[in-house]
This record gives structure tokens, C-alpha cells and sequence, in this order.
């Protein structure tokens, strides 16, 4: 087999032979070590999801085999960011991007290592447009100069302003479109605001201003399911913006005005609705009351004209009254003067501090008198005009009779202090008064001990109509405490608090009080238990609440 020159079977030599050997036993090894250390391709499977909306950023995910980071992502020529998760799942974020087909490229560097043709399919955006509702609307367009015009008629079309107006010479791109038209028109009248005086609202004339009633059909939007135009909710109360769309010629797009204007919501309406104007409110019957009161603030020289039995008063100054709702209401308001009392000063009470001080008017009279007045009844209240008749209102009257030389008569006030039945008797109202005995737990320095002492009067100002209007202590009860207490008091505009020891009792006090609407009342303040109660003396004062209160006597003056 090997020959004397070391060859194998003659042919080969054996050293030859075992290295072909050895090289054929390496292929297996050198294919089981590229399999071992080579770097799979990765490889996609399927996204989630595959279509996205256009103009809109979306995140797809992808799943897939051997994904890893460092990976580039394609969509089409644009790189994208690429979140691996795990080897079989990663997230892409896409950007807006325009509708189409996309595929979906995998990178290694420069290297293509994966593509998926026609991966993600980009639709267009849904119409965003809102849906919209027609309303009939009525009310009024508001805050018209009295001296301007409006050029506005039944047909009319309205948009809302915009910002960059057209003339005729410039050519409109984008026509407007209506969202209003007039259905109606009522000629212009005096505009109109509501006005709280006290605890009333009445109808105030805003000069120089006219409204125009009318009653529109609107089409809104439907936003978080309100009726919206632009940025205003349609719903009554609202003014709306708008101006007037026109043209030139037939062949001519429409134009905005570019004077805008407000148009008031009142009530709105369904769309099918008979565009009318509401009615006049019909006129509730009349109600005949008694009222006792007194005019107030009436000159000298006009109180015998005014203030007489027989004396007879028509509505107010105003023709029209006015209900809650803006609706008007028109009727007569009469008065008649029953019976009166000799005038006398004006007295009215004025705070100061926590004094209640009685001053009067010299140049001004008040009479006491009754009245039979005819009210109407609006939301539940009888009123005159817009006043709501009650105690401690003031009615406004107008005397039917001129003044001297045929000049116009001037409007009266009248406190009412009470509300009758017609057929009630005709008395005048008196005062309640009464002495109480009150027990009040008082809080005083203790050097105070030494200087009040019973029979004390209070010398306070007093706003009671009684004739002992003082009230006087006459018990100072042996239950005293010294408690430490803290009070505050500021020097140069800083605050202070300081510690001093202070007495606490009980003291009993005869008070002269007078009945009013809130209860039992003295110096301006109630009198009743839980009640502050202050005493003041020649000498210094004491300060307390009330534990209790016992009603002595009780009699009437007449007021």
C-alpha cells in the first residue's frame, strides 16, 4: 500500500493524504460554527394597525422574529423612531404623514435587511365638520345708535364677522355662508336694560339706543350637545354676533358688512315654528288693595295738593311695565287716598357706626295716609309698575290732576308699612313697643367692677320711638369670673396682641325695645337671645350677649 517512496497505493503521498483528511474534517466544524455565530436576519410577521390616519402621528406595532435594537425603520423615504420591546415585538412611532401606501423597511446600517411592501395604507382625516340644527330664535338686535340706520328686512341673511371684511371691488374666494335670516322685523323701539334698585329690578330706558324685534332662523353647531356659533351657547339671554351678507347684482358672491351687529336671544323655538312675536301679555284682573304708608319726600308747598282725601293717582310715569320674562304689559294703576294725617318732617335713619341716629329732612314732608290701590299681578307678585307691592316698599304714583298753570304733575313716593284686604278698616298702623327684661352675660376690665353700679342708664343713641328710650340696669349678679383673655389693637399700622385678665358676669338690664319686621329691636340692633348686647355708661362701657329675654309690657303708638 506504501511503496518505498512513501506513497500511498503508488499514487499519493501519505502526508498528503492525512492533511485532505484533516481538511475535509474541518468543513463540518468551520458550517457548525458559522450557524453558531452568525446574526439572524429579523424578520416581520405582521402590524397592528395597518391603516392610520392622514395629518395625524400614530404608533404602530410590529411583530415579528430576531428584531433588536440598533435597528433601522423605514416608512417609505422616511426613518422613523424604533421602541424594541422584546426580540418579537417593537413599537414605531409614524408622523403625520400625507394619505397613500407605504412600505415598511428594516435597516442595518446602510443594509436592507427586511421590506414589506405596501404596509401601512394612510387614509384621509373623517370630515370634521360639526353637525348642524336649525332653531327659530326670537328676540332683538340690540345697541343701535339712535341716530344710525339699519338695513335690515324680513329675508335678510346674516353670517358672523369676520376679521378680514370685503368690499365690492374685492373679489371673495370664499363665500360666506349664512348661518341667519330674518323671518320677521317689528319697527325699532327705546332699548331697554333691567336695573336693580334695592332689592327690586325695574326697566330702565338706555338713552340714545334703539332695539329691533325680530325673529331669526339659526343655524348652529352641535359642540358637547349645545347649540354653539362660534364661541357663544344659543340660549336666551345670549347676544350673538352677526352681520349682514349683501349683494350688488344677482351675479355677484354676497359681502359682509363690516359693521357687525348684536342680536339678543329671548326665546328660542323649533325650527317648524309660525315665526311670530309673542303677545302682548294678556292683563291679569285687577286686585284691589289697601295699602298704609305714608308719602315720602313731598315739597311743602305741594302736600295739600297731593296728600287729601279723594286725591286720585294714575299709573306711573312709564306706559309700560314690565313682567320677568321682557314681555310687556300694559294696564291701568290707579290709586285714591282714603284718609291722612297733618305732614310732618321727613325723619329717616341713618347708621353711624353702630348707632342707628334719626335725622330730618326740613325742606321735605312725610303724610301719613291710606290708600285703595288696583295692582296687577305679574310672576305671582302684585305690582305697580315694575315695584313688587309689599311693607317697606316705595311705589312710584302719578296724581291725575296737573300742577299750576297746566304744567305736568310730578310723581310721587309711597312707603308702604302695610298690606290690607279692600274692605279692611281704615286705622292707621302703630308701633309695637314694649319693656323687656333682658339677662345679658357681660365681659368687662376689672377696674369697670368699681364704676357701674344698678339704677345705671345706657347712654347710647337710641333709634326705639318709646318715650323712656334708656335702658337701665337693675341687677348685677354675684357669679363672677377673671379669665385671661386676648385682645388685638394695632400701632403704626402693625397688629398687636395683648393678654389681660377680664371679668365675666351676669347682669340684668330693663330695655325699651320696639317691634319691627326682624323681631324685637333696640338701638338699631334685635334683641333676642345669642344676641350682642352693648351698655354704656358715663363712665366707661361693657359689651356681653343675651341669655335670655322676658317681654314685660307691651303697648302701641301710633305712627
Amino acid at each position: 500500500m506504501i511503496d518505498d517512496r512513501g506513497r500511498l497505493f503508488g499514487r499519493m503521498n501519505l502526508i498528503d493524504a492525512l492533511v485532505g483528511l484533516l481538511a475535509l474534517g474541518l468543513v463540518p466544524l468551520v458550517y457548525g460554527a458559522f450557524l453558531l455565530f452568525r446574526v439572524p436576519a429579523p424578520k416581520i410577521t405582521s402590524l397592528s394597525p395597518t391603516t392610520v390616519t392622514a395629518g395625524q402621528p400614530a404608533t404602530v406595532q410590529i411583530v415579528g422574529e430576531e428584531l433588536r435594537p440598533f435597528l433601522r425603520v423605514g416608512i417609505g423615504s422616511q426613518d422613523v423612531p424604533f421602541l424594541i420591546q422584546s426580540p418579537t415585538s417593537a413599537d414605531i412611532k409614524v408622523p403625520a404623514l400625507a394619505p397613500g401606501t407605504y412600505d415598511l423597511i428594516l435597516y442595518d446600517e446602510a443594509q436592507e435587511l427586511a421590506r414589506v411592501p405596501g404596509a401601512l395604507a394612510v387614509v384621509p382625516a373623517p370630515s370634521s365638520k360639526p353637525l348642524s340644527v336649525e332653531v327659530q330664535a326670537v328676540g332683538a338686535f340690540v345697541a343701535i345708535d339712535e341716530g344710525g340706520s339699519l338695513p335690515i328686512e324680513a329675508g335678510s341673511k346674516l353670517t358672523r364677522p369676520n376679521d378680514a371684511v370685503s368690499t365690492a371691488s374685492d373679489a371673495i374666494r370664499d363665500e360666506p355662508v349664512p348661518i341667519a335670516e330674518v323671518l320677521a322685523l317689528r319697527p325699532p323701539e327705546p332699548s331697554t336694560q333691567p336695573v336693580r334698585a334695592g332689592s327690586s329690578v325695574v326697566t330702565a330706558t338706555v338713552p340714545g339706543e334703539r332695539r329691533v324685534p325680530a325673529v331669526l332662523r339659526l343655524t348652529c353647531a352641535v359642540v358637547g350637545g349645545q347649540c354653539n356659533i362660534g364661541d357663544t351657547v344659543v340660549a336666551p339671554g345670549t347676544s350673538i354676533p352677526l352681520s349682514l351678507l349683501h349683494r350688488h347684482s344677482t351675479d355677484d358672491p354676497p359681502e359682509r358688512r363690516s359693521d357687525p351687529v348684536q342680536f339678543l336671544v329671548e326665546e328660542l323655538r323649533p325650527p317648524g315654528t309660525r315665526p311670530e312675536f309673542p303677545e302682548t301679555l294678556p292683563l291679569n284682573p285687577p286686585i284691589e288693595l289697601q295699602l298704609a304708608g305714608a308719602f315720602i319726600g313731598v315739597p311743602p308747598d305741594q302736600a295739600a295738593r297731593i296728600a287729601r282725601i279723594g286725591a286720585r293717582f294714575d299709573r306711573q310715569p312709564d306706559a309700560e311695565a314690565t313682567a320677568g320674562s321682557g314681555r310687556r304689559i300694559e294696564g291701568l294703576v290707579a290709586a285714591e287716598v282714603l284718609a291722612v294725617k297733618p305732614a310732618t318732617a321727613r325723619v329717616q335713619r341713618v347708621r353711624v357706626g353702630d348707632a342707628v341716629l334719626t335725622v330730618s329732612a326740613p325742606d321735605e314732608l312725610q303724610v301719613p295716609a291710606i290708600l285703595r290701590l288696583i295692582c296687577v299681578v305679574v310672576n305671582e307678585e302684585c305690582r305697580v309698575g315694575p315695584t313688587p307691592v309689599g311693607p317697606d316698599r316705595t311705589i312710584t304714583l302719578q296724581p291725575s290732576s296737573g300742577g299750576p298753570s297746566g304744567s305736568a304733575p310730578s310723581a310721587v313716593q309711597f312707603l308702604i308699612q302695610e298690606v290690607r284686604l279692600a274692605d279692611a278698616p281704615m286705622e292707621f298702623p302703630t308701633a309695637r313697643a314694649a319693656v323687656a327684661t333682658v339677662r345679658v352675660r357681660f365681659t368687662a376690665v376689672e377696674e369697670m367692677l368699681d364704676l357701674i353700679k344698678v339704677g345705671d342708664l345706657d347712654i347710647g343713641r337710641s333709634a326705639t320711638a318709646v318715650g323712656v328710650n334708656r335702658a337701665v340696669l337693675i341687677e348685677i349678679g354675684s357669679d363672677r369670673q377673671t379669665v385671661l383673655a386676648e385682645t388685638e389693637t394695632s400701632v403704626l399700622d402693625r397688629s398687636y396682641v395683648l393678654q389681660g385678665r377680664v371679668v365675666v358676669f351676669t347682669g340684668t338690664v330693663r330695655v325699651p325695645v320696639v317691634f319691627t319686621p326682624s323681631g324685637w329691636d333696640y338701638k338699631g340692633r334685635p334683641v333676642k337671645v345669642g344676641g350682642s348686647f352693648q351698655f354704656e355708661t358715663v363712665s366707661g362701657a361693657i359689651s356681653g350677649w343675651i341669655l335670655d329675654v322676658q317681654l314685660d309690657e307691651e303697648t302701641h303708638l301710633t305712627r
